[in-house]
C-alpha cells in the first residue's frame, strides 16, 4: 500500500493498492499512484487560477486533519492554508506543492513539483520528467535536473547532477535524445559522490546551483 500526504496533514491522506495485472501499467514514471483521500480527508485538483482542472494541476488536501496554520509565521501560513468557494467543513485547505492528476479509475498521479517547473526557451517543463528518464537511462542512485542559465522567463537550458550513475556521458545523453524534446536534453553533465541535503534531508536545488555559479 503506498500512503500519502504531507506533515501539514498529519502525512497520511490519501492510499493507493498495489497488485493485480492492472497496477503497473497506472504507474507513471516509474511511480506508483498516490491514489484517493480516505477518512474524512478531501482532496482538489487546482490550475494556477485555483479552479479545479481534469488534467494536471496542484493537489490541495482539506478534512479535520489538517493543521490551521504554521506556529508563529502568519506570512507563510496565508502562502499556504487558503479558502476556496465552498470550503471545507473543518478549516482551510492546504496547498501540497505537488502536481497530480486523475487517471482514468479516479486515482490520484504524482507528476512532480510545482517549485520544479520552469519555462525552457519559451516551453513550459517538468525537471522531473527529465530526472526520471535519466535515472532510467544511467541507472544513476540519484540524479537532478536543474535550469541554467537563469533567464527572466526560466532558463535556457537543462543541466544535470548525478551520484552514482553507472552509464557515460555520452550514453546518458543518448537515452535523453531518444525520449525527449531537445530543449529538455541536458546542456551538462555533473557527477557528486553524494548530494548537498537541506535541513530536511532532502537535496538542496540551492546548494546544487551555488555550485554550477561557482565553476562560471
Amino acid at each position: 500500500m503506498n500512503l500519502y500526504g504531507p506533515t501539514e496533514a498529519t502525512v497520511a491522506c490519501t492510499a493507493y493498492v498495489y497488485g493485480g495485472d492492472s497496477s503497473a501499467g497506472e504507474c507513471v514514471n516509474g511511480l506508483v499512484p498516490i491514489g484517493r483521500p480516505f477518512g474524512s480527508t478531501r482532496a482538489v485538483v487546482v490550475g494556477d487560477r485555483d479552479e479545479p482542472v481534469e488534467g494536471v494541476g496542484e493537489l490541495l488536501l482539506g478534512g479535520e486533519q489538517v493543521a490551521p496554520g504554521y506556529w508563529g509565521d502568519a506570512a507563510r501560513t496565508a502562502q499556504a492554508f487558503v479558502s476556496l468557494p465552498g470550503g471545507t467543513p473543518c478549516g482551510p485547505w492546504y496547498r501540497t506543492g505537488d502536481l497530480v492528476e486523475r487517471n482514468a479509475r479516479g486515482d490520484l498521479v504524482y507528476r512532480g513539483r510545482k517549485d520544479h517547473q520552469m519555462k525552457i526557451m519559451g516551453h513550459r517543463v517538468e525537471l522531473q520528467e527529465v530526472e526520471n528518464v535519466v535515472r532510467e537511462t544511467a541507472s544513476a542512485r540519484q540524479a537532478i535536473a536543474l535550469g541554467w542559465p537563469p533567464t527572466a522567463s526560466g532558463a535556457e537550458g537543462v543541466i544535470l547532477f548525478l551520484a552514482g550513475a553507472q552509464a557515460s556521458d555520452e550514453s546518458i545523453l543518448a537515452g535523453c535524445r531518444r525520449r525527449l524534446p531537445p530543449y529538455m536534453v541536458p546542456r551538462e553533465i555533473h557527477r557528486l559522490e553524494e548530494m548537498p541535503l537541506n535541513a530536511s534531508q532532502k537535496v538542496d536545488r540551492r546548494a546544487l546551483l551555488s555550485m554550477r555559479e561557482g565553476l562560471a
